[in-house]
């Protein structure tokens, strides 16, 4: 793992942001463009209206926060109610704790760093507290302790958050805002640097999960300048996509695809002295910038098809002819467990994949490839015939993937619309698409045609 590699995992990790999770991955190496104090002391400037009053507004509310956090974490008078850990973690994180955790192993592939969140303690100021979980409009605070350790680097954060938002049934629904102070520890080469950063994220949720645009605003209170990030959020049938621009006062400094909360597609840089620099990622990994061109991830279809369609869709048994990545009790089958622990999805397809078609061409194979999971990175089918039979290998055989599914298809089109529909906003979703994808290439068809 390279220094720089282990800087940006620490970077990502102590800009993730609590409800919207937003990441600001930009390059960290080399030298930057200068930024004026005239750009560093104003606001960007959007051309849409309603993004443009919604920031003027988060700004307003952030100068308050920046004046007196302390006052906001004040638990006098909090209610009387004993939160459930699902409740603490909707407080403190805006997720359940499998989301979180399915997140931080997604960042943890991609970064070859460990990590670990334990909950300090969570009071309800405002609202109804049933069965241990905020119901209805609610104001909780919370507090709780974030390490990331990496070969060569560490941080440990202790933060506080305030949750201002509405829960339905154990899930965020509507606009929610959370106010946080952080304050990290980073260690790098010997060297620890204490850093506190204050910030205030606005944004709506759809039965728990983030949706349209979020703002991040972030400032570290020795500095008299903010960072705003623009997270613009999307369902797809690939897992959640997000496009995540950051602004240094008013300078776009750097644009990013994410997916499943990891870099995939391009990340743009604007701060380089010779100009803009574009990079390919796929699943985290940086790859040939071919295997950006044409990439798309086709959006989950807007309204739900009726249960007794959805239900005739799928079989009940492993006879079918493409084995469900989820078991009939909803949970990953045990073949999608076994090709995530083998980092299928994140380095198997990634800069082998892009390559993999001259690879099997040229038989110089130290390890067989598999074809491209988005946009044909592979045009041969010699090269997808290869990957499939990788994938399956890492999946434990064709054996495995049979004995441990209980419920199967007849048809691609009813896998892709069933998984979609069915599983699309689990958190398991992402890691379940990756390793189903290499197991099922041509899945990617249906997938894209599917709605």
């Amino acid at each position: 793992m390279t220094k720089k590699n282990s800087l940006l995992g620490i970077f990502i990790l102590s800009t993730t942001l609590t409800g919207c999770l937003a990441t600001n991955p930009a390059y960290l190496g080399g030298t930057m463009a200068t930024v004026s104090q005239a750009e560093l002391q104003s606001s960007p400037q959007f051309t849409d209206e309603e993004l443009q009053q919604r920031h003027s507004e988060l700004r307003t509310s952030f100068q308050q926060f920046r004046a007196s956090p302390d006052s906001y974490f004040d638990t006098t008078g909090a209610i009387d109610c004993e939160l459930s850990t699902a409740g603490q973690w909707m407080v403190t994180h805006g997720k359940s704790e499998a989301e979180i955790k399915a997140i931080q192993a997604r960042h943890g592939v991609q970064f070859e760093m460990e990590q670990d969140t334990r909950i300090e303690s969570v009071k309800l100021l405002e609202g109804e507290c049933v069965n241990g979980m905020p119901e209805g409009p609610f104001v909780g605070v919370g507090s709780y302790t974030q390490t990331v350790t990496t070969d060569a680097s560490s941080s440990t954060s202790k933060a506080k958050v305030r949750t201002e938002a509405t829960a339905n049934s154990g899930e965020l629904e509507g606009e929610a805002r959370f106010l946080t102070r952080q304050n990290s520890a980073n260690s790098y080469n010997g060297q620890t640097v204490n850093i506190q950063t204050l910030t205030a994220t606005s944004g709506v949720f759809k039965e728990g999960v983030e949706s349209d645009t979020h703002l991040i605003l972030t400032a570290n209170p020795a500095a008299n300048t903010t960072t705003t990030l623009v997270r613009r959020n999307q369902q797809t049938a690939m897992g959640p996509q997000a496009r995540v621009d950051s602004y240094m006062g008013s300078r776009l400094t750097s644009s990013t695809s994410m997916l499943n909360d990891v870099t995939h597609g391009w990340m743009t840089n604007y701060l380089l002295p010779e100009g803009q620099r574009r990079t390919c990622f796929q699943y985290g990994e940086m790859v040939d910038d071919g295997a950006c061109s044409g990439m798309t991830m086709p959006a989950i279809a807007a309204k739900p098809m009726p249960d007794d369609l959805l239900t005739k869709m799928v079989r009940r048994d492993n006879q079918g002819e493409y084995m469900s990545p989820y078991t009939s009790d909803g949970v990953l089958a045990e073949w999608v467990n076994i090709g995530t622990n083998a980092s299928m999805g994140s380095t198997v397809g990634s800069g082998v994949g892009a390559a993999a078609g001259s690879m099997v061409a040229n038989q110089v194979l130290d390890s067989v490839p598999f074809a491209g999971l988005i946009g044909g990175m592979i045009g041969s089918q010699m090269g997808k015939d290869a990957g499939r039979e990788a994938a399956i290998s890492a999946s434990g055989g064709w054996e495995t993937i049979r004995e441990s599914s209980d419920m199967s298809f007849d048809s691609l089109r009813d896998m892709a619309v069933y998984l979609t529909q069915k599983y699309g906003r689990e958190p398991t979703y992402g890691d379940a698409m990756q390793v189903t994808l290499q197991v099922y290439p041509e899945l990617e068809g249906a997938l894209a045609t599917a709605y």
